[in-house]
């Protein structure tokens, strides 16, 4: 018998002999040689060798009788491989499947890996999907992939077009909701009208950003703590609003108001100050009255200045 392994002869072929023989008397007076009938033998058995992850043609053969006139055989066995299959396991950092990706092939066999990785999912680092698998006798253990939430991160500078909206990726059944601001300047905008109407206007402005982090899996954005970016100061790397000295007018009595939301307060300077996130955005008039030639003003309805009111005072509440 000859074994075949995938197309390729391996080892060395098996030969079976089986003798058979008959007696022959010679008469010795005439020469004359009589014979006898032939005896009988057998071929076999024959069990196939076991090659691990193959399957022969032939398991075994059973004993086959001989006998004279019985023509030569040959048997050939071959080796198919066998079907092999793994699994691509994706499991969250918990343990948990999330998706497994079947790989089927043969014994001896290097085939190519067709897994994606789940919708709304990324490789946790160090992880990786194999680009091919080789079976072996005994096929191939399933290969297990840890993945984790894919995340987007959008900054102020994202074009609209890539802010995540809609349909969560890895879960269509959630919606993204709106993201909020992202920016927020805090502003003191300084009016002046000076007596001959002419109109000046100053504004001091602080700006914060923060960043918004998408979730492709549950659809939930988290917010960055604000960050002092940049002010329009004389020293822009401070977070403040400059003091500022409106112009004093001969002549005149120089009246300043500081609003702040709904509440209006008479101050007496326009003074620096520090400036949050929080901070609410203040309007200030500076306007002139006129001084009556006996010394004061002919504003009888004067107010008399308060204290200052800081801006942080007016703080709204932070999302």
């Amino acid at each position: 018998a000859k074994v075949e392994i995938n197309g390729s002869y391996e080892g060395t072929s098996t030969a079976q002999d089986a003798k058979i023989y008959r007696n022959a008397v010679v008469d010795e007076v005439t020469g004359k040689v009589t014979y006898g009938a032939w005896s009988t033998g057998n071929w076999g058995p024959f069990t196939t060798p076991t090659i691990d992850g193959y399957t022969p043609t032939i398991a075994s053969i059973a004993t086959k009788p001989v006998t004279y006139g019985t023509d030569p055989e040959s048997v050939d066995i071959t080796y198919t491989p066998n079907a092999q299959t793994t699994n691509i396991i994706y499991k969250d950092e918990d343990g948990q499947t999330i998706k497994t990706d079947k790989v089927d092939g043969k014994t001896d066999e290097t085939v190519k890996v067709d897994s994606i990785i789940p919708a709304g999912w990324k490789l946790v680092d160090g992880q990786d999907v194999p680009e091919t698998v080789k079976f072996g006798p005994n096929g191939h253990p399933d290969i297990p992939v840890v993945i984790e939430h894919k995340t987007i991160t959008v900054t102020p500078e994202t074009p609209e077009d890539k802010i995540p909206t809609g349909k969560v990726p890895g879960n269509p059944n959630k919606t993204y909701p709106s993201m909020e601001t992202l920016t927020k300047t805090p502003t003191r905008t300084i009016n002046v009208t000076k007596p001959d109407g002419t109109k000046i206007t100053k504004t001091q402005k602080v700006d914060f950003t923060r960043t918004a982090t998408f979730d492709e899996i549950t659809g939930e954005v988290v917010y960055s703590d604000w960050t002092f970016k940049e002010s329009n100061a004389k020293d822009p790397a401070k977070s403040q609003w400059d003091a500022y000295i409106p112009q004093a007018i001969s002549g005149y009595t120089m009246h300043i108001e500081q609003k702040v939301g709904d509440k209006t307060t008479a101050i007496n300077s326009i003074d620096a100050a520090e400036v949050t996130e929080a901070t609410s955005d203040v309007t200030i008039t500076v306007t002139y009255v006129a001084i009556n030639p006996g010394g004061n003003s002919d504003d009888t309805d004067h107010t008399i200045p308060e204290e200052p009111i800081k801006p942080d005072d007016h703080k709204p509440e932070v999302p």
